[in-house]
């Protein structure tokens, strides 16, 4: 029986948890799924069962979208598009202020 190899698909990233999820989404998943329990059982013993409620949903929900929702501009995950422009946001950047660099060759 002849074995061809199947190229490795560069232009995504590899589903090999169950074919559904990459290891960057499971480490999303789990990992939020265990801060955000960590942070409510505290918040709960705090401030009760409603801000605690609340806080899993609106936490979690935003590791969810980490793990799962691409940005269609740019073609990027939003952890990756989060990470380019926390990076921009915070890089000195160089004004020129209208000068104009002139080459000048020596001989």
């Amino acid at each position: 029986m002849r074995a061809y190899k199947t190229p490795i698909l560069l232009s995504e990233e590899q589903k090999i948890i169950g074919g559904v999820l990459t290891l960057r989404q499971l480490a999303y998943v789990l990992g939020g799924a265990l801060l955000t329990y960590d942070l409510a059982s505290r918040l709960y013993r705090m401030a009760g069962l409603g801000a605690a409620f609340t806080f899993v949903l609106i936490l979690y929900s935003f590791f969810l979208l980490l793990a799962f929702w691409k940005v269609q501009k740019y073609g990027l995950n939003f952890d990756t598009y989060l990470a380019l422009k926390f990076r921009f946001m915070t890089k000195q950047k160089a004004y020129g202020y209208g000068k104009t660099e002139s080459t000048t060759y020596h001989l």
